[in-house]
């Protein structure tokens, strides 16, 4: 299989409580990535959970809160 290389921006708290949660798992956080990027196509409700994600994401941005709550994740 080929791959590719993927760059994503998260908040650094994001970042931590995912690895640690990797870690806890015995996985590495590019493989739970990889899992949930490669499991979105078979997933019914992965468009309508990412418009919901990307609705809360442009309220955020909008926000006063110089540090908005971190988004839930679709899965």
């Amino acid at each position: 299989m080929r791959t590719r290389n993927v760059t994503l921006a998260i908040s650094h708290e994001a970042h931590h409580k995912a690895r640690i949660w990797a870690a806890q798992n015995d996985v590495s956080l590019s493989a739970v990535l990889s899992a949930l990027l490669e499991g979105l196509p078979a997933n019914p409700n992965a468009g309508r959970a990412a418009g919901q994600v990307h609705q809360q994401s442009a309220s955020f941005r909008n926000h006063p809160d110089p540090h908005p709550h971190p988004l839930p994740l679709p899965l």
